[in-house]
């Protein structure tokens, strides 16, 4: 085995960035989730790690939720109560982009024209419905960007 090589591209790198500014602005962050992903052949390993944050943040009503890379932004704002589901459809609905962003990279700026990037309805009361309507990238369709990779060969 030759030393292992680690891609760190730019988009984590702007991820980050986003991270950051984010933590300035006063967010409460939080992991999220944790991808790993194993693919290896003959000659080659290639372990993508991705991870993933939540942001909760007061968006003074801008926004409800956005994401960027492996970064989801909530608006901590909403009024507990019947809304606190709200929180749920908000995440939910953050996190299937976030899939969608490890499928596509940038190109899914290109592809919400192509795709149904953003679901049909928003069902507030039922997150899964929500997220029932958007692209949901195949499982074998391998991502195209991944947080950080190590590759090690032969």
């Amino acid at each position: 085995m030759q030393n292992p090589s680690i891609h760190f591209p730019l988009l984590s790198g702007l991820s980050l960035v986003v991270l950051g500014l984010a933590i300035i602005f006063g967010a409460s962050v939080g992991l999220y989730d944790v991808s790993v992903d194993v693919r290896a052949d003959a000659d080659t390993l290639l372990v993508g790690l991705h991870p993933t944050f939540l942001c909760w943040m007061d968006t003074r009503d801008l926004f409800r939720g956005m994401c960027y890379g492996n970064v989801m932004i909530c608006d901590e704002s909403l009024p507990a109560g019947p809304q606190e589901r709200h929180k749920e459809v908000i995440v939910a609905h953050e996190a299937q982009h976030l899939k969608q962003w490890r499928a596509l990279g940038p190109l899914v700026w290109l592809a919400q024209y192509f795709l149904p990037l953003e679901p049909e309805y928003v069902y507030w009361d039922d997150p899964e419905a929500t997220v029932s309507t958007m692209w949901d990238p195949p499982s074998s369709l391998p991502p195209v960007w991944t947080f950080v990779t190590i590759t090690a060969e032969r």
